[in-house]
Parts: C-alpha cells; structure tokens; sequence
C-alpha cells in the first residue's frame, strides 16, 4: 500500500519550520502504525510493572505468615511481637475480631478498639508507637524485624530481570518507530510487525548506546558537581558548576541526536554511533537544541495544561498525549537526521529506499546511472527502478 503522500518533498532540504511540518505529515500520514505502537509499548511496560508489583506482594504476605504463624503457637517470645502486631491488625481490619478474638485471648488482648483503623493511620500513630507503650514495645522497629523474612534471593533478581526485560521492549519499539518513521520517508506504508521485528533486531545496540550515554553523562555530574559539593558544601559554587554541567548535557545530547536513528536505520554499531552522530550533528548542534528544545517546551506547556483538569477526562487525556508526545519526538528526531543526512550528504529517495532494501511504487527520484541504462523497450523493470520488483 503506497504512502497516503509524495514523499519525495521530504528530501528537499528542510527549513527549521519545515522540520516541524514533515514530523507532522509523517505522524498523521500514519497515525495507526505510530499509535499502534505506542499503546503496544504501555501495554509491555504495565504487564510488566503488573508482574513486579505480584512478585512483591507475594513475597511480602510470604514473610507476613512467617511472621504471623509463630505469633499464634506462643505469644510470649519476644521474636513474635512482629506476628502479634500483624495478627491484631488484620483482625480488627477484617471486622472479624469478635469471632477470633475469644479464641486468640492471649494474642489479642483489647483488639476491639482498633477496629475502625487502617494500616496507613496505624503506621502514623506516634501514641501507639510511642516507647512507653507496653502493648508493642519495639515501636516502628517492627518493619525491620519482616526484612529477614523476605525472600531477597528471589526479589532481587526478578526485579533486576523485569528492569531489563522492560529496557529490551522500550529499546525495540523505539527501533520500531525510527524504522517506521524511515518507511515513510521511503514511499512505503509501515506496518507494527515490520517496525518491531527490525526495532528488536537493534534492541541490543540501543540499550548499550543507552547504557553508555547515561554512565557518560553521570560521571560528569559526579566530578563536577556532587564531589565539589561535598568537599566545600558552597551553594554559591554550585551555581556555575550546575551551569557548566547543563551546557555539558546540552552539547552531548544535541550532539547524540542521529545516534539512534543511526543505529536502526544504517546499522552503525554501538561504539560507532558516538562518532557517526558527532560526525553529522557537530556543524548543527544550535540548530538541533532549539528545535528540540522549542518542541520540550510545548510539551511541557500542554501536559501541565492537562494535569490541571483533574478528572478522569483530564488523565485519559493527559495519557494520550504523553504517548503522542513520545512517538512524535522519536519522529522528530529521525526527521532532524536525515535532513542533516539530505543536506550533507546529498541524500535521495532512491538512494535512501536501496539503504532500506524497501521498493516505493510510487518512487519518481530516478538515479543518473539508472536513466541511462538500456532503452524502456528491452530493460527489465528492476533495471529501470534500480529496485526489485515485488
């Protein structure tokens, strides 16, 4: 299916409104694909987070009832005043104390009066709490006292697996979108399938690219500005340094802007990204952070404007544009690169389709050496389009 647009004004040489303008047509252009995606990325990332939170609260309620249980077989050993608290609690939460507390007299003693409390006001309560109360002695103390309790070795590395698990999926629906964003330029219609198998090819690229930026960004901010910081403890020095660190960021992350879609769409590799985006970025970087920077400030401007609804609408709505935000900022970011790339590098829509190994039925650029091949009678189709028929 061909591209609901020319696509070959896309590589004229993009003016700075113009860069705008193209993100735009692209996005709507193919609104389901991008959008598509987006909503694919939240969905991962909820299923996800959903499968953190179960592990967690499984594990929590796992060092509850081992708490819990010796605090019923004897309330005397001061090791179980954790699972008498937690006994009282959940009694007089579920309402069922008048059942129970006959049975558990000795655990219980006056539970009745807690029945109207939640965990949340309980926690606060600095009367109950307070080291003069006989009833539980050890005051908040007893949160410490369920870490031993708690699963670790099975925590840790499941959280740490989701992290990367959610990092691997972020970083191929990122490649997915740059690649979609390139098809379009390309003439063709970008399908989500498509889009992320090539996104999750390059996912290993992104996530180092991602890795490295952000130790190289850090280190920096440690020696520049923590450290001194904590040596002088000077707000006044502060300042410059905090001002000399962002200008750093600035110049970096301006500097970085044709990494990513270096790495999807040319296959640069995750220690060449660095010096190909430095290589096309280097002669353009004001131009980059002020168009970056103006489309920041409108998002930030409009998310606030939502923020303040606060309804349902207001939320849903809030959503929505975070994820239009996102996908058009990654589209942003591949129209600033190939315009660098058109402009540099003389880039063409037959050349740049031959890059992708995509054919564009609609492509019209006709290379030099194309043109003057054999007569339209006796070439093939394939000789004519320097691209294979499909």
């Amino acid at each position: 299916m061909a591209a609901t647009f020319d696509p070959t004004f896309l590589f004229n040489k993009p003016t700075f409104c113009g860069t705008y303008f193209h993100a735009f047509k692209i996005f709507f252009a193919h609104w389901q694909t991008f959008m598509g995606l987006g909503l694919l990325l939240i969905l991962v990332a909820a299923v996800i987070w959903i499968i953190i939170g179960f592990a967690f609260f499984a594990s929590f309620f796992m060092a509850i009832s081992s708490t819990v249980l010796p605090g019923i077989s004897s309330s005397d050993a001061p090791s179980n005043y954790v699972g008498r608290f937690l006994l009282d609690r959940v009694l007089g939460i579920t309402g069922a104390s008048h059942v129970l507390a006959p049975h558990a007299s000795r655990l219980l003693g006056a539970v009745d009066s807690i029945l109207d409390d939640d965990i949340f006001s309980i926690l606060d309560d600095d009367e109950l709490f307070s080291p003069d109360n006989e009833e539980y002695p050890h005051g908040k103390g007893f949160l410490v006292s369920l870490i031993p309790a708690l699963p670790f070795q099975f925590i840790i590395p499941l959280f740490f697996l989701a992290i990367l698990a959610l990092y691997a999926f972020t970083a191929s629906f990122t490649g997915g979108l740059i690649r979609a964003t390139a098809e379009a330029y390309a003439g063709a219609s970008p399908k989500i399938c498509s889009s992320l198998r090539h996104g999750w090819n390059a996912k290993l690229r992104i996530f180092c690219y991602y890795t490295l930026l952000s130790f190289g960004l850090m280190l920096p901010f440690l020696l520049i500005v923590l450290l001194p910081f904590f040596l002088t403890e000077s707000l006044a020095l502060m300042v410059p340094l905090m001002i000399g660190y962002t200008i750093l960021y600035v110049v970096v992350i301006s500097a970085m802007t044709a990494a990513l879609p270096s790495i999807v769409i040319e296959n640069v590799s995750m220690t060449g990204v660095f010096k190909r985006s430095w290589d096309l970025c280097k002669d353009s970087m004001c131009t980059i952070f002020c168009k970056i920077f103006l489309i920041v400030f409108a998002v930030e401007v409009i998310s606030g404007i939502l923020t303040n609804f606060g309804n349902g609408a207001g939320a849903i709505l809030s959503l929505l544009f975070s994820i239009c935000s996102s996908i058009f900022m990654t589209i942003l970011t591949v129209v600033i690169y190939m315009g660098i790339r058109i402009e540099k590098e003389e880039l063409t829509h037959a050349s740049f389709n031959r890059e992708l190994s995509i054919t564009a039925p609609d492509d019209k650029d006709i290379d030099a050496e194309t043109q003057s091949g054999p007569p339209p009678s006796t070439a093939p189709l394939a000789a004519k389009t320097g691209l294979n028929d499909v």
